[in-house]
Formats: structure tokens, sequence, C-alpha cells
């Protein structure tokens, strides 16, 4: 089972456009997000879930790597959790 809170928008998450966010313990989602993008979200976050099952800590490393070299719209991490939100 996955915990899936909303958040209000807090400055933080809306300066970084921050929509989700995936922990190992859960996921986050901002409040003013639609339901309809919240579903989209969601599985994109458990895309994010199950990469750092996969990878463990190295999760972490990759991603900033990926980031710094790709930019996040290129990241492969990324493109594979925007892929699983069709």
């Amino acid at each position: 089972m996955v915990r899936v809170g909303v958040l209000p928008v807090n400055w933080l998450m809306h300066r970084l456009k921050i929509m989700g966010l995936a922990t190992p313990f859960g996921i986050v989602i901002r409040s003013d997000v639609t339901p309809e993008r919240r579903v989209q979200l969601i599985r994109h976050e458990l895309t994010h879930q199950d990469q750092m099952r996969r990878l463990g800590v190295r999760f972490y490393i990759q991603y900033l790597r990926q980031y710094a070299k790709y930019g996040y719209n290129k990241m492969p991490l990324e493109i594979e959790a925007r892929e699983s939100e069709k």
C-alpha cells in the first residue's frame, strides 16, 4: 500500500514548480492539482518509487547526475516516469 498525501501549496513547491514528490514512505501531491492531473502524477510518482526500489541509494545519485547532464525534460528517469502517466 502506498500513502498519498495532498499538501497545500507552499512557496517552495511553487517556486521550484514541484507538483508531486515521491519518497520511500509515500507520495505528496500539491493541493492545487486538478483531479485528472492528480491521477497522472500518482502514476508518475509511483514510477519513481519503483525506481527507488530497483536502484536503492543509487537512485538519488543517478537522478542528480542525469539532471545535471540532460536537464529535467530529457533525463531518462523522468522520461520513464512521464511514460507511465498515460
